[in-house]
């Protein structure tokens, strides 16, 4: 690079008085600014969406669902009553599951964010 006259000249930089603000505008516009993007925090009903995703939540949720659909279709008028109580209780438990976890991932992404922002 021919020394340190070599590297001025690269970067288009006085040895002797450095830059200016009048610098600004044009090396920006030549070597591009230097800020990175604002990170953005992914929302929440998309991590809910995304923890649903997951293999064994699919099969509890399956499974609720099937087991709700047999209760009802095989019990007597008076088992009816309660025949969904079970496979409502499993759902409930994976929605529960998928909630909880995806509000826990949401708030560190958001603190994450708000320290990148900082």
């Amino acid at each position: 690079m021919k020394g340190l006259e070599g590297l001025c000249a690269k970067l288009k930089v006085d040895l002797k008085k450095g830059l200016t603000p009048a610098d600004l505008p044009e090396r920006a516009l030549h070597f591009g600014h230097n800020r990175n993007e604002l990170p953005v925090a992914e929302g929440f009903w998309s991590k809910f969406i995304g923890a649903l995703d997951e293999f064994m939540l699919q099969v509890l949720l399956a499974s609720g669902t099937f087991s709700i659909v047999v209760s009802m279709l095989t019990s007597d008028a008076a088992g009816r009553k309660t025949a969904w109580v079970e496979g409502t209780a499993i759902l409930v438990a994976v929605f529960l599951v998928a909630g909880v976890g995806s509000f826990v991932d949401w708030r560190k992404e958001i603190a994450f964010v708000a320290v990148k922002i900082k």
